[in-house]
């Protein structure tokens, strides 16, 4: 799961399915970051890797390279890889990134600032405003209708009064 030069991801859960998102074999990476599927047949297969806590996968890399990302960001597949009964591939490499930084020691930071306070997050509107929301939009529903059949009833021209 890296190029020389990066730093190795072990540990990495590595599952192989068919073109049908079948699951055929799991692994998981080794401390160097390398996985393995042997005596595999002939066949078109997808290399399915789930990013570590706190990262996501890099961006795919389009230019064809050998060794670069060959897992969607998003999807965190690889694109259908066809194999011959003999062939090996030894490059279906996936880079991570950091998403959430890491925050380590006491909330007082060592130079005497403090730490980033979590925010918390709360829903937009609970379901008792979405529901009187909607009663009172029911309630101007009926008041213009019955406005509307009002005015109706007091014309004389209309075809239906009597």
């Amino acid at each position: 799961m890296y190029q020389a030069g990066e730093p190795a991801a072990p540990g990495v859960a590595v599952t192989l399915t068919d073109i049908d998102g079948r699951k055929l074999r799991a692994t998981v990476t080794g401390p160097d970051g390398t996985y393995r599927f042997t005596g595999l047949t002939a066949g078109t297969y997808r290399v399915v890797v789930n990013a570590p806590a706190g990262t996501r996968v890099t961006r795919q890399d389009t230019s064809g390279a050998a060794n670069t990302s060959k897992v969607h960001p998003l999807l965190g597949y690889s694109e259908p890889i066809r194999l011959s009964a003999a062939e090996r591939r030894l490059n279906l490499d996936a880079g991570f990134v950091q998403t959430v930084p890491q925050i380590t020691g006491t909330p007082e930071a060592p130079d005497g600032a403090l730490a980033p306070t979590p925010i918390e997050r709360k829903p937009a509107y609970s379901g008792t405003q979405a529901l009187t929301g909607a009663a009172l939009a029911l309630m101007m529903l009926t008041a213009g209708w019955a406005i509307l059949w009002r005015r109706k009833r007091r014309t004389p021209s209309h075809p239906f009064v009597r």
